[in-house]
């Protein structure tokens, strides 16, 4: 799925970015940095710039729900601002390089590094249906992700 929309200002671009907001991929900047990979994120090109667009829908929902999950339980660990609060490219991409290091901790022999994205996420839910606060479980793994120097 390539669109080309060449010669946009930065208003209009941004104003296309938010109507695509609902399909861009909550992991995209953690994909483009090899944290993960996801058949399901596709790059669409609008006006000379690639973003990142979720080609399923269901999977989408999932993967948002969970990133903004873990964005609530790790504000103290990957020291974030509070959720009502805008991230900055790299705390974006701190939240979501850890939160995929942790869930494939999490998730030891169910996944591996080569288990897309989407379904590890998916995986997630359907082992943890039945904890009260599934995504404290993940606070372990993301301490860990934390406290290493990270150069993003």
């Amino acid at each position: 799925m390539h669109k080309t929309m060449s010669h946009l200002d930065e208003h209009s671009f941004r104003a296309v970015v938010q109507r695509l907001q609902p399909r861009q991929c909550p992991f995209a900047q953690a994909l483009d940095e090899g944290c993960g990979h996801c058949p399901y994120s596709d790059y669409a090109l609008l006006a000379e710039r690639q973003i990142r667009l979720c080609r399923h829908e269901a999977h989408h929902e999932l993967c948002f729900r969970f990133l903004k999950a873990v964005r609530v339980s790790a504000v103290l660990v990957l020291k974030l601002p509070p959720p009502s609060k805008k991230l900055t490219h790299r705390q974006a991409l701190r939240l979501q390089c850890g939160a995929l290091v942790a869930l494939r901790q999490w998730l030891e022999s169910k996944a591996s590094v080569d288990t897309p994205v989407a379904e590890q996420v998916a995986l997630f839910f359907r082992h943890s249906a039945e904890r009260p606060h599934p995504f404290l479980d993940l606070i372990p793994y993301l301490v860990t992700f934390g406290e290493r120097p990270i150069s993003l």
